[in-house]
C-alpha cells in the first residue's frame, strides 16, 4: 500500500510505499506549495528549475533554484505544475484499468470498454459478459450512485455485474448493529430513548446514505437537550479516529481504505475560515458552504474566526463523504499489507456478516462495511453497504466469478 501526507494547502509532501522504503519519498515546497525538491532513498535530490519567462516548473537531478527570466537549460526535464490532492485510488479510472488489465491475461480473457454507456465488455472465446459502470452524480438532495453515463457524472467508481443486491442489515443501521452486537463484534453505543451512559454523541437515522442526516457531534452535556426526530433516529456514541472502509469479495475481506478526518494545518496567521478558502480555491471548488464546519467546530471550542498555532493541525469534519479531499489516506490490499494486526476481526466480521444474506443473492457479492479506527487502534463497525462502488483490489475475484459464469453460459450452449 501506497501512504501520502499532504500539507495546509493541500500539496502533497511525502509518500510512503508500504513494500519497501526505497519508494519513499518527500518532497520540500514553496509557501505556495509548488514541489522545489523532491527526496528519495539512495537518489540524489530532484530539485525544480524556476524559470519566470514561460512560468513552469523544471525538475533536474542537478539543477538549481533560478529566477534568469530565461529558460534554464537542463538534462532530462520534466513538467511539474501545482496539483490539487490526489483522490482515493478508486476514483481514478486508470487504477481501474491497471488492475484490470493482468487479470485478464492471467485468466485467458479479452475486455474492450464500450464508450457508448462505459460499460465493461469481458470475453471468453464466443461468449460475452457485459459489467455495468458506476459513476457518482451529484442531485439537488445529494451525491448518488448512478449506472447511466451522462455529462451530468462527477466521478468513475468502477464496474461490477450485478446491480441492487439489498437483505436486511444493509438497508436498517439498528439491525445491523444489533447483529454485532448479538455476535460479540465491536460496534459503538447506541440508544432510541436518550443519550445519558453514551459519552459524546452524533445522532444518526437508521435509513440513510453518504452521510446524509447525520447530527453533532454533541458533549454528553448538549445531548441531554437534542431531540430525535420521528424518522429512525438514535443517538450512538461518537467515535473520533480514522476513517475505514472494508471491501468484502463473499465473507473475505479483500481491501481497506483508511482516511484521516478532513483537517487543516494552521501557519499562526491565517484563521480556520481562510485556510479552508485557501484549499477551495486552489480545487476550483465554486458555492464551496464553510457553515457545513461550524457545528463540529463547536463541539471542539473553535470557530471558522480560530487562528490556529502553527502547525497544529484542527478536524474540520468527520464525515466519510466530505466534499473536499482529506490530507491523508492509504489503501490497503487485505493479505499483502498490514492493517495494525485487525485482520482476524476482519476476518471475523466478513463470516458474520455474509451468513445474513440471502442464500440466492450470497455468491459473488461485493459490499462494504464503515468503521471507526479510534486512537487505540481499536476498530468499531458502523454499517453495511450492499450497492458499493468497486476498490481496484476486487476485480481479481470477480473476474474469476466471471470467468466461471461464461464457462457456465458456453457449457449450456453445447450441451444444448
Amino acid at each position: 500500500g501506497t501512504h501520502y501526507e499532504y500539507d495546509a494547502n493541500g500539496q502533497m509532501f511525502r509518500q510512503d510505499d508500504f513494500n519497501g522504503t526505497a519508494q519513499d519519498k518527500t518532497f520540500v515546497t514553496d509557501a505556495g506549495g509548488i514541489v522545489l525538491q523532491t527526496n528519495q532513498l539512495n537518489s540524489p535530490p530532484e530539485r525544480a528549475i524556476y524559470s519566470t519567462t514561460d512560468t513552469d516548473l523544471r525538475c533536474s537531478r542537478r539543477g538549481t533554484l533560478s529566477t534568469s527570466g530565461s529558460r534554464t537549460r537542463e538534462p532530462r526535464n520534466d513538467r511539474r505544475r501545482r496539483r490539487p490532492p490526489m483522490p482515493p485510488m478508486s476514483y481514478e479510472l486508470l487504477n481501474h484499468l491497471k488492475a484490470i488489465q493482468p487479470h485478464l491475461a492471467e485468466l485467458g480473457l479479452r475486455a474492450h470498454i464500450d464508450v457508448a454507456d462505459m460499460s465493461l465488455v469481458v470475453l471468453l472465446g464466443k461468449q460475452w459478459l457485459r459489467m455495468s459502470p458506476q459513476f457518482t452524480e451529484e442531485r439537488p438532495d445529494g451525491v448518488v450512485y448512478t449506472g447511466t453515463f451522462s455529462p451530468k457524472v462527477r466521478r468513475f467508481i468502477g464496474w461490477r455485474p450485478m446491480y441492487d443486491r439489498t437483505w436486511s442489515i444493509s438497508a436498517d443501521k439498528l439491525e445491523f448493529k444489533r447483529h454485532l452486537q448479538a455476535q460479540g463484534l465491536p460496534t459503538p453505543a447506541h440508544s432510541l430513548q436518550g443519550p445519558a451512559g453514551l459519552g459524546d454523541v452524533i445522532v444518526k437515522k437508521a435509513r440513510s446514505s453518504f452521510s446524509m442526516g447525520i447530527r453533532g457531534p454533541f458533549s454528553e452535556a448538549a445531548a441531554r437537550s437534542v431531540a430525535l426526530g420521528a424518522d429512525g433516529e438514535f443517538f450512538e456514541s461518537y467515535v473520533p479516529g480514522d476513517i475505514i472502509k472494508i471491501w468484502y469479495w463473499n465473507e473475505q475481506p479483500v481491501a481497506v481504505e483508511e482516511t484521516e478526518m478532513l483537517s487543516v494545518v494552521g501557519d499562526g496567521v491565517s484563521d480556520i475560515g481562510t485556510l479552508v478558502e485557501r484549499h477551495v480555491h486552489m480545487l476550483g471548488i465554486v458555492g464551496h458552504e464553510l457553515a457545513q464546519y461550524e457545528e463540529f467546530l463547536a463541539y471542539q471550542g473553535r470557530t471558522l474566526r480560530t487562528v490556529l498555532p502553527r502547525d497544529e493541525t484542527c478536524a474540520i469534519d468527520f464525515r466519510y463523504n466530505c466534499e473536499l479531499p482529506t490530507m491523508r489516506m492509504r489503501d490497503i490490499q487485505v493479505g499483502r499489507d498490514a492493517f495494525h494486526g485487525l485482520e482476524p476481526l476482519l476476518q471475523q466480521a466478513g463470516q458474520s456478516l455474509w451468513a445474513t444474506i440471502p442464500g440466492q443473492a450470497r455468491q459473488g457479492v461485493v459490499y462494504t462495511v464503515d468503521a471507526m479506527l479510534d486512537k487505540r487502534k481499536r476498530l468499531w463497525f458502523l454499517e453495511l453497504n450492499s450497492n458499493p462502488y468497486v476498490h481496484p483490489y476486487v476485480y481479481p475475484h470477480l473476474l474469476r466469478a466471471v470467468k466461471q459464469a461464461l464457462q457456465a453460459a458456453h457449457e449450456h450452449r453445447v450441451s444444448a
